[in-house]
């Protein structure tokens, strides 16, 4: 008996000395996952991070965006998302698999995603790599999964192997320190890589694919082959999406229900309001010449960039808007919408706030990329959103607030009317890449701008209507608290078919005439008879649709 005792213990000693040993490691972990940085620090930490990275490898390998100048723009903007994109997919898969708290899995890596600064160093001073460039197709990605790289000497260099594996295996074994499984951390493992390396290959997404050919063969002699400047603006999109998507994606592993309740905070009609009026600004400029014809022409994929980067803008310049509606809203909130995401309690007004000021960043960021033009309506926009909700001015609490939508929607027409067309200029390397913009602003264009102001500040007043009852409480001005209910809903019937009439400026057949008295009267008797809010949107987008086919001649 004596004898199993003495061979029984010996492992039960070995496994609380390895016991030890993981609560020893899980103790130092615990410092660098304290949550030292909110959201907002976390954003500014990865873009110095990515800055530096970009600048580093630039100027050690010579590559012409080494000179900070604004023309190599795009060179910074997609490469730095590409980073955040990285970060966020490894902060996402790390929380999946190791089912800690978000934001400690968020500190832990954004001290780990220090290591992208090593890379650049290493091949240069040991490795002494002569080219430094990253998987361009689909045949190097496949080459490059099978061997870590090892295959690809002319992509990366082995200073970028060390920094794939050190990330691989230090997050591998957190993830084996958090849940005491080899199975779990391998699997994390092979995740992940696979993951870093599609993210590493943005031709795997067949709409790029279908837009490289072409940009493959601009090659610059002595220099890395170009990654298509007319592409960049469509990388920096590429990565962008998907930095939203792994930002909800985290937002919802961390809180159920964060995505519905994100979305309703936003108001996705509002949303696709916006970039259709972008969309019209586009279309009546006629300026980009973007058509169902050539989506699919590489020379047109600058045009295409500039259309997504004047759409982004206005939809970051909303969600701004939104959540700082909200912040302010609260006890309006607590009465009509309790499934946004701060009254929820998902969000806690300073987290919101964060995500606010991080939307208005990449506003500004978005808006310098396409002119300085749009840069200054986007200010406008940034700072009538502010006051809107913002005491001590708040328009909110004003009788004839939804000017400011109406204003809104305008700035967004311009914007979409002065984007940029984004051009190669010569035939032979190195090219030129340069953005034009509208020759003339015609009166035409100004009067739809105009138009648009007027119109959508007459339709907003129509949504006032359902937080009647808590604005009367609050004692929050508007044209129903003032006037009273009945006068209020009257008088905005008659302004709803004032507004729809107003086309006849522009459009003046008799079917057109038909359309907007008929659609007009259906909008105004619907209101006024049964108080109908959300399905007036249901007339007023068809009318816009009918308005940009009459503009184009397709009626």
């Amino acid at each position: 008996m004596f004898k199993y005792c003495f061979i029984d213990f010996p492992p039960m000693q070995k496994s609380n000395k390895m016991e030890k040993i993981l609560s020893w490691i899980e103790d130092i972990i615990g410092k660098f996952e304290k949550e030292r940085l909110n959201i907002l620090t976390l954003f500014i930490w990865i873009f110095i991070l990515s800055f530096t990275r970009t600048w580093v490898e630039a100027y050690l390998f010579n590559y012409s965006y080494a000179e900070l100048s604004y023309k190599y723009i795009f060179n910074y903007a997609h490469i730095i998302f590409f980073y955040f994109a990285v970060y966020l997919m490894g902060v996402v898969v790390l929380k999946f698999f190791s089912k800690e708290t978000l934001m400690k899995v968020a500190n832990l890596s954004a001290w780990g995603f220090t290591i992208i600064l090593l890379p650049p160093f290493l091949d240069k001073f040991i490795f002494h790599t002569t080219t430094y460039r990253y998987v361009a197709s689909v045949q190097q990605f496949i080459e490059g999964y099978t061997s870590f790289f090892l295959r690809l000497g002319d992509v990366g260099g082995y200073g970028l192997f060390i920094e794939i594996m050190t990330i691989l295996i230090l997050s591998s074994i957190y993830v084996f320190i958090k849940r005491r499984s080899v199975p779990i951390a391998l699997a994390h493992f092979f995740v992940l890589y696979t993951l870093i390396l599609v993210m590493g290959t943005p031709r795997l997404d067949p709409i790029l694919a279908m837009w490289s050919p072409e940009a493959e063969k601009m090659i610059v002699p002595g220099q890395m082959k170009v990654a298509a400047g007319l592409l960049q603006p469509v990388f920096f999109l590429h990565f962008l999406i998907i930095c939203i998507i792994l930002a909800l994606v985290a937002g919802e592993l961390s809180r159920k229900g964060f995505v519905f309740r994100f979305l309703k905070t936003v108001r996705l009609p509002q949303v696709a309001h916006g970039i259709l009026m972008v969309i019209i600004g586009i279309i009546v400029a006629g300026h980009l010449d973007i058509n169902l014809m050539n989506l699919a022409n590489a020379s047109q994929t600058g045009n295409i960039g500039m259309a997504g980067l004047s759409m982004f803008l206005v939809v970051f310049m909303w969600v701004y808007t939104a959540i700082i509606n909200d912040i302010y809203d609260i006890e309006i909130d607590r009465v009509t919408n309790r499934d946004r995401i701060v009254i929820s309690g998902l969000l806690t007004e300073k987290q919101a706030l964060h995500i606010a000021i991080i939307c208005a960043v990449i506003s500004v960021w978005l808006a310098i990329m396409l002119s300085v033009y749009a840069l200054a309506l986007a200010l406008v926009a940034l700072a009538m959103g502010t006051i809107y909700s913002v005491p001590p001015i708040r328009f909110r609490n004003t009788a004839f607030s939804t000017t400011f939508i109406g204003v809104g929607s305008a700035i967004a027409y311009f914007i979409g009317y002065m984007t940029p067309r984004y051009i190669q200029v010569g035939t032979m390397p190195p090219f030129e890449f340069v953005k034009i913009l509208p020759s003339t602003i015609t009166p035409e264009g100004i009067g739809i701008g105009i138009l648009i102001a007027i119109l959508l500040s007459i339709g907003p007043l129509v949504t006032d209507l359902k937080d009647y009852e808590s604005e009367k409480k609050l004692g929050i001005r508007n044209i129903y608290t003032i006037y009273g209910k009945d006068k209020g809903v009257t008088i905005v019937s008659i302004l709803l078919f004032i507004s729809f009439i107003s086309l006849l400026i522009l459009f003046r057949t008799i079917q057109d005439i038909v359309i907007f008295v008929v659609f007009g009267l259906a909008a105004s008797y619907l209101f006024k008879k049964y108080e109908i809010t959300k399905g007036i949107f249901l007339l007023y987008f068809p009318v816009l649709v009918y308005c940009l086919a009459r503009w184009v001649g397709l009626i």
